[in-house]
């Protein structure tokens, strides 16, 4: 076999990956500088681990509370989606807390949600196993669930 061959779908898949973190984090710095949210009054700064029923699936997700948080203060969220096979803890891992940094200097908040079996459903063919997960839904609740 040809070794050419065999290296191919390795760099579909990263390029892929890395294609959809960067669409997916210029996506989400969009909609993180348009919207402002009125978050739950009983936050406190620091990190949080949180889950949300969607579609009857148990849904998590992780998320930073800036430390100059105040209840009174609308502030805008970031939804950092991680790549194929990772999770909203390795997205912080991978851009090593940086997002948690600017979330505090620029008092936002920011959401590290996770996707089933660690993708997203994104409408590729390549990820049918999970074609009926909703992931438009999921981040939907996330937005709601923090304005």
């Amino acid at each position: 076999m040809n070794p050419l061959k065999r290296r191919e779908p390795m760099k579909s898949l990263i390029f892929n990956s890395i294609s959809l973190i960067i669409i997916a984090i210029n996506i989400l710095l969009f909609i993180g500088c348009t919207k402002t949210i009125n978050t739950n009054p009983n936050f406190q700064p620091g990190n949080y681990d949180g889950t949300i029923s969607v579609d009857n699936l148990e849904r998590t997700y992780t998320f930073h509370i800036p430390l100059t948080y105040d209840k009174k203060t609308t502030r805008p969220l970031l939804i950092a989606l991680h790549g194929r096979y990772g999770t909203g803890y390795l997205m912080k891992d991978l851009t090593l807390n940086q997002f948690d940094t600017l979330a505090d200097l620029d008092d936002v908040i920011v959401v590290y949600p996770d996707g089933i079996d660690k993708f997203w459903n994104y409408g590729s063919e390549v990820l049918t196993h999970n074609i009926a997960v909703d992931d438009v839904n999921f981040i939907s609740k996330l937005i709601s669930f923090f304005y």
